[in-house]
């Protein structure tokens, strides 16, 4: 297997090589990355919509009393479907297959096992129901039996916790929570898988006792999503920590081998990147041996034949030029040198130095000018402010003449259009003073930081006494 950045190219091509070169040297003595990882998370063989055509022809031989190779065929698709990410698709393939297989299996006179498909679709849908123009008045009634005999046992409580929590709790491909879950469930046979993002655990099959005993099963996510089954075998994102080893050892240990292989790809700054291999012995973490290769020292069949001799050592402990024995001679990358010192009569200078009084006068322009640009803003909002004031007044007085008695009349079209008209020019004059007193005080205050430091200004600022306008004194 390998540990590092699973989506790495160059470290998916150098494990599989390697665990070509270590099969080649092992025999039936070893397992490759793919037999451990189907041991892991078996992935299925087919895609669903191959499935469905199974199912298909499954069902066709059904139809033409051909139970036995129906049967063969159920079995087959059932183990794939089962092997399928859990979701809705498969659950829909899951209870189409059941139930197609309980009607062959009855159709055979293997009732009890008939029953038992039965019951795999009724622990998770209670109350699904049985297409009356599809299925025979005999198989409806022993569907219903059977859901009358799983609604008659008492129901098994299962707990199941996650390292991270907060994920997605799934039965036989089913979402039924999240970590922290509590749920009650009919005994019987489940398969446990648990989600969150990327990270899926391992399916694990359960089985609900009878009798009301509760159930509990904890989940190391953090470890079993980090485990990407494919080929070849990878742990995501270990490399870097203080024992980048160790959950190699607990994979190996959970597929209950005796040795595991693991290779990892280290670059660095400053120096040649290493390829590693090492030979964890699995039930008591040591490491037997351990053996390293530079990268980049050739390629094709000149690589091909490191690796070869990589996969010697580490399955004979054979020495074979190249191959450095123990871990990677990883350089470090020099530290950068520290800045140099100032000279101290330089240093000194500089803190005599005075500030520029050029740059305060710029300074004191830029405000000025800001003071200037902020006052005549006032002063435009506030003249915009009066000139619709006054229009407002005008209109107001044609407005109280088309209702002397202050209610216009409902076919007063113009009246009420006329009314819409002064309540909007009314919130912009709001608009225009607020924004106007804004910009003044802005204006007084730019002007007053832009002063001389010698000067003396004092500014005043206030509402007019009409409440229309913002009234700003100052001596200069």
């Amino acid at each position: 297997m390998s540990l590092g950045d699973c989506a790495d190219p160059e470290l998916r091509a150098v494990a599989r090589t390697l665990d070509e070169k270590l099969r080649g040297r092992l025999g039936t003595a070893g397992a490759g990355a793919a037999e451990l990882a189907q041991g892991l998370r078996p992935e299925a063989t087919r895609t669903p919509d191959e499935l469905r055509r199974q199912l298909e022809a499954a069902e066709t031989q059904f139809y033409n009393a051909r139970n036995a190779a129906a049967a063969r065929q159920l079995t087959e698709a059932l183990a794939d479907i089962e092997r399928l990410a859990p979701g809705e698709e498969r659950r829909g393939l899951a209870i189409e297959a059941r139930l197609l297989q309980a009607q062959v299996l009855r159709a055979m006179g293997r009732f009890g096992e008939a029953d038992e498909s039965f019951r795999h679709v009724l622990r998770l849908a209670p109350n699904y129901r049985l297409d009356v123009n599809y299925f025979a008045p005999s198989t409806r009634a022993a569907f219903e039996k059977v859901r009358k005999g799983l609604q008659a046992l008492a129901p098994t409580l299962l707990q199941v916790g996650s390292t991270p929590a907060g994920a997605e709790v799934y039965l036989d491909g089913v979402a039924v929570g999240r970590t922290p879950f509590k749920g009650s469930f009919p005994p019987g046979p489940y398969q446990l898988q648990v989600v969150k993002g990327a990270g899926r655990s391992f399916p694990r099959p359960l089985q609900l006792p009878e009798g009301g005993t509760a159930l509990e099963q904890q989940v190391d996510l953090g470890f079993e999503g980090s485990v990407q089954a494919g080929q070849p075998l990878c742990l995501q994102g270990r490399e870097g920590t203080a024992d980048p080893l160790r959950p190699a050892v607990k994979l190996g240990a959970l597929l209950g081998v005796e040795e595991i292989v693991v290779l990892r790809l280290q670059r660095q700054l400053g120096g040649p990147g290493w390829v590693t291999a090492s030979l964890l012995n699995a039930q008591g973490g040591q490491r037997v041996r351990e053996g390293s290769l530079k990268t980049g020292a050739g390629a094709g069949a000149e690589a091909d034949a490191a690796l070869a001799d990589l996969a010697l050592f580490i399955v004979t402990g054979q020495g074979a030029p190249g191959v450095v024995q123990g871990p990677a001679q990883l350089v470090q990358a020099p530290a950068p040198p520290p800045p140099p010192a100032a000279a101290p009569a330089l240093a000194a200078a500089q803190a005599r130095t005075p500030a520029d009084p050029g740059q305060a006068a710029k300074r004191r322009q830029v405000l000025r000018v800001g003071s200037y640009v902020a006052g005549g803003a006032a002063l435009a909002a506030f003249t915009t402010a009066g000139v619709l004031y006054e229009r407002s007044q005008a209109e107001r007085e044609v407005l109280a003449l088309r209702a002397p008695d202050g209610v216009l009349r409902a076919d007063d079209v113009p009246g009420a259009q006329l009314y819409r008209d002064l309540q909007s020019r009314g919130r912009t004059i709001t608009g225009l003073v607020v924004g106007g007193g804004v910009a003044a005080l802005a204006g007084g205050a730019l002007y007053f930081f832009s002063r001389e430091p010698e000067g003396h200004l004092q500014v005043s600022a206030g509402l007019a006494p009409d409440a229309m306008g913002v009234q700003v004194h100052g001596q200069f």
